[in-house]
């Protein structure tokens, strides 16, 4: 419903549907040429590493300490894209770029595979960089969990230096 209520903004011609076989698709009710633009987007966030960044640095620490699945690319790419109301009653680092709830609940539409619980990894990140009681902890947790599997199945690179 969101996703055709935004491309109703657009023109109308696209909507999404889903099927059974292919999951999430989109139909149009008009025919394009092959290679012809149908839209243009900004992305929904860019990440880069920081190598001058606390929350930077502290990861990177834990993703070499612990042997995680992932390069600290992508649990930064998930860290920065909390909100405002995700940190309410968090001591967190004032160092994080977050993004605003239109953008986050937008990425939240992308694939991603279910996601019932967090990592072990995104539990440590969340328990190094994040001061709160253990409800909160599990919240931002699993909400890093989904961001870091939305960035790991939907990301495109940016740039090569820094990686993003």
């Amino acid at each position: 419903a969101e996703i055709n209520a935004y491309l109703a903004t657009k023109d109308n011609v696209i909507k999404c549907d889903s099927t059974e076989t292919k999951g999430r698709i989109a139909v149009s009710s008009k025919a394009f040429s092959a290679g012809q633009e149908i839209y243009v987007e900004a992305p929904l966030a860019i990440v880069q590493e920081d190598h001058s960044n606390k929350s930077f640095k502290k990861t990177q620490e834990l993703v070499s300490k612990h042997s995680f699945d992932y390069e600290v690319l992508w649990y930064w790419c998930a860290l920065n894209c909390l909100t405002e109301e995700d940190m309410e009653n968090v001591e967190a680092p004032g160092d994080l770029k977050m993004v605003t709830k239109v953008q986050q609940r937008r990425l939240m539409l992308l694939f991603t595979p279910s996601t019932t619980k967090p990592s072990q990894a995104v539990l440590l990140i969340t328990q190094a960089l994040f001061k709160c009681d253990k409800e909160k902890t599990q919240a931002i947790a699993l909400t890093l969990e989904r961001l870091l599997q939305i960035w790991i199945h939907n990301c495109f690179e940016h740039s090569e230096d820094p990686p993003a």
